[in-house]
């Protein structure tokens, strides 16, 4: 390699490690505000009486949340309205909750729960969600005969369910998950075979006990286009 060649070389080595370096700092500047972003977030939370589970930063199973989201009111869910973000900031404000956690009951308190839900899973005990034991698809067969016979477009729903301890559904929510107005003649399609098939659910459980849970149903299907 000429002279000339080697310096070239050598200015694009020196070149592109001046660029490597300073994406490095940019980089760790940038997760530094994720951070504190994080921070702010949990401080906001916990300034409202709200704590959540450390779920990113934590080993964990669902037993382990549900419970101490009953028995303490430790929150199992994600502090987002979407569960989407950045690492640094999602370990940053779990890394408060989980001081804040031990601060109110002690350092080795999640770790002492995780022992003792362990032990419920083993037994067969662990966290169950409620089951349609088949009212998931007679509601959506019944749905769509009734869509059918007034000549209405189907769409498709999501249906979110209070199951009691029973295993009946004693509350309900629909949401379009389509484009387009709901009629009122829609929805009283839905809540009709919602209320026909509201019996012999299959109720949660936890610690091998009945409980009133939440769960959810999706009926209907998926349309695009413009409407016929």
């Amino acid at each position: 390699m000429s002279l000339s060649g080697r310096c070239r070389h050598f200015m694009k080595t020196i070149l592109v490690t001046i660029i490597s370096l300073y994406s490095l700092t940019l980089l760790g500047q940038s997760s530094k505000e994720l951070c504190k972003s994080g921070v702010r977030e949990a401080q906001n939370r916990l300034a409202k009486g709200q704590i959540f589970f450390p779920r990113y930063i934590f080993d964990s199973s669902i037993t382990l949340r549900k419970i101490l989201e009953m028995d303490y009111g430790i929150i199992d869910g994600f502090y987002r309205k979407y569960d989407f973000g950045f690492q640094a900031e999602d370990d940053c404000f779990d890394s408060v909750m989980l001081k804040a956690i031990s601060d109110k009951w002690g350092t080795d308190f999640l770790v002492r729960q995780r022992q003792l839900t362990d032990k419920f899973v083993v037994e067969g005990k662990g966290y169950k969600t409620p089951e349609s034991n088949g009212n998931e698809k007679a509601i959506d067969q019944l749905m769509r005969k009734g869509y059918a016979n007034n000549g209405i477009r189907l769409k498709r729903f999501r249906i979110d369910l209070v199951i009691s301890s029973e295993g009946k559904i004693i509350k309900h929510e629909i949401h379009s998950l389509s484009e387009g107005e709901v009629t009122p003649k829609e929805l009283t399609i839905i809540n009709d075979a919602i209320v026909k098939y509201s019996d012999n659910w299959v109720s949660g459980e936890l610690r091998g006990i009945p409980l009133e849970m939440d769960t959810y149903i999706q009926i209907g299907k998926w349309v695009t286009g413009p409407a016929k």
